[in-house]
């Protein structure tokens, strides 16, 4: 019996050999690190103009899913916002927030009144994704909220 051995494959984007790949996209293999940079990278479509998610790469520019021929659908299921996926179909914002309800929910499961303005403060920032890593590294932030 012949045991073939593949190459190494190397990232479509940084070149890298025997990494981690996360998705095939019409470019090649990414890998995981390249696309959590694509898919957290917002701005203008370079081909079509539009402002929104730019994952895609077409000569050598960022673009959106429909430029770039990516066949994912990058929208949030719940808010409709246009972000890398966190939790199955949910962006870094509704999974803060439902991390959050979790933690301040008092026993009828809703935001109490007073804590309200802390729950919109952190639920609002721009930055929701780093507000989850601070929750899920920092164990005193859970305790304290």
């Amino acid at each position: 019996m012949t045991v073939t051995t593949r190459p190494p494959r190397n990232c479509a984007r940084c070149a890298r050999i025997g990494v981690r790949f996360a998705v095939t996209w019409p470019e090649g293999s990414v890998c995981r690190r390249c696309y959590q940079r694509a898919t957290r990278t917002h701005g203008t479509c370079t081909d079509c103009g539009d402002q929104r998610l730019l994952p895609g790469l077409v000569d050598g520019r960022p673009c959106c899913t429909d430029c770039a021929g990516i066949p994912k659908d990058f929208h949030c299921t719940r808010c409709g916002r246009e972000d890398e996926p966190v939790r199955v179909g949910l962006c870094a914002h509704c999974c803060l927030a439902d991390d959050l309800i979790a933690l301040l929910a008092d026993t009828t499961g809703q935001v109490s009144p007073t804590l309200l303005p802390l729950f919109t403060a952190l639920t609002q920032q721009t930055h929701a994704r780093s507000a989850r890593t601070w929750l899920t590294v920092n164990p005193h932030a859970t305790q304290l909220l």
